[in-house]
């Protein structure tokens, strides 16, 4: 029956992005002596008449992607806490919003950037 649920969630049925508390969790996985970082980005509620647990849509950075039950995204968030390498994901991403908002918070002296109807708009050339 897991197997059919799986079937029928691959096709799009079922599958949730909002609503759970994990969705958007990063992840760290142990595959032998290599980590593979992700997120979590959509899940499929427990069928609790067939005794189905809830299932979590991993998509790792590389793009892979796996089903992990609750206690496995649970146990790879608490991986991903101590980890050097999602310490350094972090620490980049962390730098890449930095710049990111400098960037767009840059004002010209002398120059509003609110304010007015066209301000933002775009020029049609004549």
């Amino acid at each position: 029956q897991l197997v059919e649920r799986l079937a029928h969630a691959m096709g799009g049925g079922g599958w949730l992005s909002s609503g759970h508390e994990l969705l958007g969790s990063r992840v760290a996985r142990a595959f032998g002596r290599r980590v593979a970082l992700g997120s979590v980005t959509k899940y499929l509620p427990a069928d609790e008449s067939e005794g189905d647990p809830a299932l979590f849509r991993l998509v790792h950075d590389d793009g892979d992607e796996e089903d992990l039950e609750e206690d496995e995204v649970v146990q790879g968030g608490s991986l991903y806490a101590e980890h050097p390498a999602a310490r350094r994901f972090e620490e980049k991403a962390a730098k890449a919003r930095e710049a990111e908002e400098a960037a767009t918070s840059v004002e010209l002296e002398g120059w509003r950037l609110e304010g007015h109807a066209l301000v933002r708009r775009r020029a049609l050339p004549r």
